[in-house]
């Protein structure tokens, strides 16, 4: 069964190797390797607000590295949803956003304050 996402958070790159940009007129938010930038968090937020209301399919799109926006991503997520993020080597992997999954998230953020 195929599984189509909400919401995408994309940097259109793979293994480290740049991927071409399908939407060239969609924004960019810039998110350094190894950070969570707050701009870009604030756009996840309001994509999942509006996601709620009008459920149309969108992406965030961010220049640099968008593998650490799993964490508010997960944190944002309303309670039952789904999360996946890609894991080098390993392909997809899928988190249930429940109260346990939100905490854990917490703790890890708390490090990087």
């Amino acid at each position: 069964k195929s599984i189509l996402p909400n919401i995408k958070i994309i940097d259109h790159r793979s293994r480290r190797q740049s991927l071409p940009f399908i939407n060239k007129n969609q924004p960019l938010y810039k998110n350094q390797p190894g950070t969570i930038n707050c701009q870009a968090v604030n756009a996840l937020f309001e994509i999942i607000k509006k996601q709620r209301d009008n459920k149309k399919y969108t992406s965030l799109v961010i220049q640099g590295e968008e593998d650490l926006l799993v964490l508010p991503a997960i944190l944002l997520a309303p309670l039952g949803s789904l999360v996946f993020y890609g894991q080098f080597g390993l392909g997809a992997v899928k988190v249930e956003v429940t109260e346990k999954t939100k905490k854990k998230v917490k703790k890890i953020l708390e490090l990087f304050i």
